[in-house]
């Protein structure tokens, strides 16, 4: 449920199945919990129990429904022999699909009573009954009270038999069903793997139980997203199936495929293939052609192939499938899905009339069979408006949008994804219909719907998992952005931007409170709570993104109204036990209006925003004749000290500003040459790319930012990686300019709407780490590192204008994931002498320029990662003078511990370690080239490598200043919206509240001189903002008085993010 995954895979799902009886073991029995103090049964129960468990459920029920008034006139109507037949009976109607019937709860109730009423609550024979009663429950969609009873039944069972016996595995793996159907995945995992655990170890490993409990808990990690644990669970099962019931059993074809459907959902087409063509192939075999099960798989075929884009293939299939189902079954549902999946298909190819006959026929079988008000109902009517819609029926597709939102609204709820995505449709159409304002609302709504879904859903997702829902989730701003960009009233502008800031770095939240959870929680009441919360949104997201899969409108509704209630509740206990929390839920509040009100005078906020494609088609009846297929994009909002409402500007596609994003970092991040020709050749080229990039991202905004002296700007896609300042502006640069800018992650980051922590005292200062030390576990003292003797530096030959006699010293690595772990790290003599400067101007500045407490200075061999985790926490400012690393994403995991090994199985490769993009940059510290000599033992908790997500685990709440003197300190994986994955984000999420970083390669030298200014401009009381310009300014103006190069590459690689005071 977590992944993106191939887009008809929740259509196939429906697949998977949940294993419940093999012939020959029956869940249900009248004597086997029984301790022999009950008259035999007689044979004719006997009889029934072997109908049952050779399938033949009517039978049963027929016997059981003749004999009940002989066993109670022989033994009284309220006798253990009668709740022992009242037993039998539910279960034939149970697995015979009767649960639902209108007698079937009744005689499920009255058994039960009977043996509470003779043998006592706590009976063994009482968890029979318990747990027919359960089963009907659950049938019915009463999941709480079915969990109640199998939780009964459990306790009742482990009392009497022990917790080995598996009686309790029946038990568990009851309970874990009842769990996975209502939504709870992570309450089942647990059960599953213990009901798993005891039959393996009671039963074996070939019996069939065994088989029931790995398969059930491959769905349950299939539903969470865990494909590749799941894999093998999914095989075992299989194999046992063959070995128990032979290779041509359709229990078997089923097992192969919930094993292609696994496949598939890791994009592994080819494997998936020949796993359901195999179960094609058997139930062909032992079903017949013209079978109904047989006409499903070669559906599930079908959209395999439409999802590989084999569209042939794929209509070929759905035919055949459609060709069986009209024989099989005539007008049923199943056959009404088949045909939404071929219009499907034909609508994409542009046939939109056999598209359209397709949607009709859909329709018309749902309505006849499940209702007009049916969910499935919605879902056709929303395709078949999307149809029109690019027919230029604009009417008509509002008529049927309006008529599924409807539906969906009953169904689900007014905030449900799915009503999210018919209002982002709708809106489409209204933008087409010449209708802007009210496409505007819809848009707006659905944005607010899909985000507000995307801050529960990551709650209980690993931060990979939760930027990829992140980054397909249903949203409006798309269409909201451009529609405000062309809105004449300035309060469509407002609202748009109000709405962006909130759906801003979501996932860079959450994952910041997070941190603030782990490490801000003593009190265990609290933590429980917490843990509640998080355990209740899991939940409430986890059943919004499967849906109704095969429950009821009315269950499906009374789960979530369930589901939110509990989310209520769990949100109230914890606000009024823990301050974090309810600071937590303010920044989650925080507006347009709160944020304009914090800019300090004399100040303007820019904010670019990145804006995927948008399917805008025009209107036929010529209101507005060009094409409104709108590429990606970027916009900027903004608002000046001087201006009464915000501005909305376009500022061209993303495809060319990208791109002149990537030639202006080429140029800025080449150090110019020494040849006096080739350097100004170097500032030339450099001055050209700049030139064009200001005049594409920068000038447009220029008329709306008058009169500020302080700007705020809050970048996204890869303007990330951009230093405005360091753009040329006649034969000056931006920085030279009156206004300061400083940069912010959000919008919100200029909002304190709580007390913020206590600053940490003190500097530490990590430095020139000796590379080539022998890697320790244990930290150094911060006594003997703070006296460590300087090591002799090696003159790297600099020049007056910086250029090098020698090969330049850079504090940073970008290798290919092949080449990490043979990766050498060169010394840094400069870092050394950087730190010691550091250090004294620290001690120079005193109490009265805010340079409170001791400095730790930890160099060379002390310069480790374990005693850098073990420092870093309470003090005031961080400074690190060392190489930093990035990895792109074609790396699958940074830190092997060994060489990779091929797997035979096709497919992708294994997600990140930790599935975190975290792990794709750091930090090197002493003792990191130790780490591959040979013979040399690595340990990973001191093996000199500090990924980001290590400094993410950190508690660095109490630090205000982070300084990372190393090279593309602020680069990483780029997500719209969210920002830069990397170091800058890590140190952030650690509670950092300014990362001042550097966007390209830093000469030591000039890293060294840089750092020296920044102390001295912050040391006598200026702002962060203001401190980093006067440093960049300072040495600019220094060389350009020397004669030497202005070229941006040596002033003006750190910028500064987070708070600007």
């Amino acid at each position: 449920m977590y992944t993106s995954g191939p887009r008809n895979l929740r259509r196939a799902a429906v697949f998977l199945v949940v294993i419940a009886t093999f012939p020959g073991s029956a869940f249900l029995s009248g004597t086997p919990d029984r301790t022999g103090t009950e008259a035999a049964a007689p044979p004719t129960i006997e009889v029934i129990g072997e109908l049952i468990r050779t399938g033949h459920y009517p039978e049963a029920e027929a016997a059981a429904r003749q004999l009940l008034p002989q066993v109670e006139a022989a033994h009284g109507p309220a006798s253990i022999q009668v709740a022992a037949l009242l037993d039998l009976l539910v279960e034939a109607l149970w697995q015979g699909g009767r649960a639902k019937g209108p007698d079937t709860r009744a005689l499920a109730e009255r058994a039960l009573a009977i043996k509470e009423q003779v043998d006592g609550p706590s009976h063994p024979g009482v968890a029979v009954s318990l747990n027919a009663l359960a089963m009907v429950l659950k049938e019915q969609g009463e999941f709480a009270q079915a969990r109640s009873l199998y939780e009964r039944a459990l306790r009742i069972r482990e009392q009497t038999f022990g917790p080995d016996d598996p009686r309790v595995a029946d038990s568990l793996h009851s309970l874990a069903g009842v769990l996975l159907r209502s939504g709870d995945y992570e309450a089942a995992l647990p059960l599953y793997r213990r009901a798993l655990a005891l039959r393996e170890k009671v039963l074996g490993p070939d019996h069939a139980d065994v088989a029931k409990s790995l398969n059930n808990l491959a769905l349950l990690l299939w539903n969470m997203g865990e494909y590749v644990e799941a894999g093998p669970l999914y095989e075992r099962a299989l194999h046992i199936l063959e070995k128990l019931l032979g290779s041509d059993h359709p229990l078997v074809a089923r097992g192969l495929a919930n094993s292609a459907l696994n496949l598939w959902s890791m994009g592994d087409y080819d494997g998936a293939k020949p796993l359901y063509e195999r179960a094609r192939t058997i139930l062909e075999k032992k079903l017949g052609p013209e079978n109904a099960d047989v006409a499903t798989v070669i559906d599930y075929q079908a959209l395999l192939f439409h999802d590989a884009g084999d569209d042939g293939q794929a209509r070929v299939l759905y035919r055949k499938a459609q060709a069986i189902f009209e024989h099989a079954l005539g007008d049923d549902p199943r056959l009404a899905e088949s045909l939404h999946n071929l219009a499907v298909l034909e609508r994409d190819a542009g046939e939109l009339d056999e598209a359209r006959r397709l949607f009709d026929r859909s329709l018309a079988i749902l309505e006849k069979v499940d209702g007009p008000g049916h969910p499935d109902v919605a879902k056709g009517l929303n395709a078949l408006g999307l149809l029109l819609r690019d027919a230029g029926d604009e009417d008509g597709a509002r008529s049927v949008l309006e008529r599924a939102l409807r539906i969906r609204q009953d169904t689900y709820g007014p905030d449900h994804p799915a009503v999210g995505e018919t209002l982002l449709n709708l809106a489409e159409v209204l933008d087409a219909g010449g209708d802007p304002a009210g496409a505007l609302n819809a848009a707006l709504l659905a944005e607010r719907i899909g985000r507000e879904h995307l801050r529960h859903s990551v709650r209980g997702l690993a931060e990979r998992q939760a930027l990829g829902y992140a980054a397909v989730r249903t949203s409006g701003l798309g269409l909201a952005l451009s529609l405000a960009a062309e809105a004449v009233d300035p309060d469509a502008r407002r609202k748009v931007w109000d709405v962006f800031t909130q759906s801003r770095a979501l996932v860079l939240d959450e994952m910041a409170a997070r941190h603030r959870a782990v490490h801000g929680v003593q009190d265990s009441a609290v933590e429980q709570l917490a843990q509640s919360l998080d355990s209740t949104r899991r939940r409430l997201a986890t059943l919004a993104i499967r849906g109704p899969e095969g429950e009821s409108p009315e269950v499906y509704r009374r789960l979530m109204d369930e589901a939110r209630r509990e989310e209520e509740d769990a949100e109230r206990s914890l606000a009024l036990r823990s301050v974090a929390f309810r600071h937590d839920q303010a920044r989650a509040g925080v507006g347009l209006a709160d944020i304009l009100a914090a800019l300090p005078p004399d100040s303007a906020l820019v904010a670019y925003a990145y804006r995927g494609a948008v399917e805008r088609p025009g209107p036929p009846r010529g209101a507005r004749p060009e094409s409104r297929g709108e590429g990606p994009s970027y916009l900027a909002f903004a608002m000046g000290p001087h201006e009464e409402n915000p501005s909305l500007v376009r500022l061209g596609s993303a495809r060319e500003i990208d791109g002149l994003v990537r030639r202006w970092r080429e140029a800025v991040g080449t150090a110019p040459g020494v040849v006096r020709v080739a350097r100004r050749r170097s500032e030339d080229d450099y001055r050209q790319a700049g030139e064009v990039l200001r005049r594409v991202i920068w000038d447009p905004l220029v008329p709306h930012l008058q009169g500020a002296r302080r700007i705020f700007v809050v970048p996204d896609g890869s303007i990330s990686l951009v230093n405005l300042a360091t753009l040329p502006e006649g034969d000056a640069y931006l920085l030279e300019s009156d206004a300061v800018i400083h940069y912010l992650s959000a919008e919100r980051d200029l909002v304190h709407p709580y007390e913020e922590p206590a600053p940490g005292e003190g500097l530490l200062v990590v430095g020139a780490p000796d590379f080539d030390a022998p890697a320790s576990s244990s930290p150094i003292s911060p006594q003997s590192a703070a006296r460590r003797p300087p090591a002799r530096a090696r003159d790297g030959g600099a020049r007056r204008d910086g250029s090098s006699s020698a090969p330049e010293l850079d504090r940073g690595l970008e290798p290919h994931c092949a080449d990490f772990r043979s990766m050498h790290f060169s010394p840094l003599p400069g870092a050394r002498a950087e730190a010691e400067e550091v250090a004294a101007a620290w001690r120079r500045g005193g109490a009265r320029s805010g340079a409170t407490g001791g400095v730790l200075r930890l160099t060379g061999s002390a310069a480790g990662k374990a005693a850098f985790k073990q420092a870093a926490a309470g003090h005031r400012v961080l400074h690190v003078a060392t190489h930093a690393f990035f990895l792109d994403d074609l790396c699958p995991s940074a830190l092997t511990s060994g060489p990779a090994t091929p797997s035979r199985e096709a497919g992708p490769p294994p997600p990140v370690k930790g599935d975190s993009p975290l792990l794709l940059s750091g930090l090197a510290l002493s003792g990191a080239n130790r780490r591959v000599a040979p013979g040399s033992p690595v340990d990973a908790d001191d093996d000199g490598i500090l990924t980001a997500e290590e400094i993410a685990s950190l508690d660095l709440s109490g630090m205000e200043w982070v300084v990372l003197s190393a090279c593309q300190t602020g680069i990483g994986r780029i997500q719209a919206g969210e920002g830069v994955l990397g170091l800058r984000r890590a140190f952030r999420v650690a509670g950092a509240r300014t990362l001042i970083m550097s966007l390209w390669r830093v000469e030591d030298e000039a890293a060294r001189e840089w750092m020296k200014r920044l102390y001295k401009s912050r040391l006598s009381g200026l702002s962060t903002a203001d401190a980093v310009r006067q440093a960049s300014l300072s040495v600019l103006r220094d060389r350009r008085r020397s004669g030497g190069t202005t070229h941006p590459f040596y002033w003006g690689a750190f910028v500064a993010d987070g708070d600007w005071r």
